[in-house]
């Protein structure tokens, strides 16, 4: 019984997130053009983006608005983490959405951005992005872009024990 009230209850706070986060980034149009408005609208597109995907689904157009205003918004050089989030978000939200093309354009630049960070969850996150896009387009994706993804899997794991 509890466990079949909780998620009813979380959508309803997913759905008042976006309330909260939507009416902030409307003040936040409101301010003087800085960096750290640039940085809050950021967060709040990102937050937007995360709440809306729980309460309409990962699909949905305004998911991939918001995605794509952070993308604008991401400081690209500051953090590539946050880029890497960004850039997760688009790939799923195309690839549900069954625009292969976009996904596996988002899953390379994933995995060239992730890893330029050196942190094995993003470089992993990245390879699995980039060969679950290549591996499921078949004809739409040429031989090359999976040999190109099976060098850099080979190159990322040759440092790791047993893998000789």
């Amino acid at each position: 019984m509890l466990l079949a009230d909780a998620q009813p209850a979380q959508r309803s706070a997913n759905a008042e997130a976006v309330n909260h986060v939507g009416m902030a980034a409307k003040l936040l149009e409101a301010l003087p053009a800085t960096p750290g408005r640039q940085k809050m609208t950021f967060a709040s597109m990102m937050a937007l983006a995360f709440n809306l995907s729980t309460v309409k689904g990962i699909a949905a157009s305004e998911v991939g608005d918001d995605y794509v205003r952070a993308n604008e918004l991401c400081d690209k050089e500051a953090s590539s983490v946050e880029y890497c989030d960004v850039l997760i978000g688009l790939r799923v939200h195309h690839a549900v959405r069954g625009d292969v093309p976009k996904s596996l354009d988002y899953a390379e630049i994933l995995s060239r951005t992730a890893a330029e960070t050196n942190i094995p969850e993003l470089i992993c996150q990245g390879l699995v992005a980039e060969g679950i896009e290549n591996y499921s387009s078949d004809d739409r994706v040429q031989e090359s872009g999976r040999r190109r993804y099976l060098h850099r899997l080979r190159e990322w794991t040759e440092g790791f024990p047993g893998s000789h």
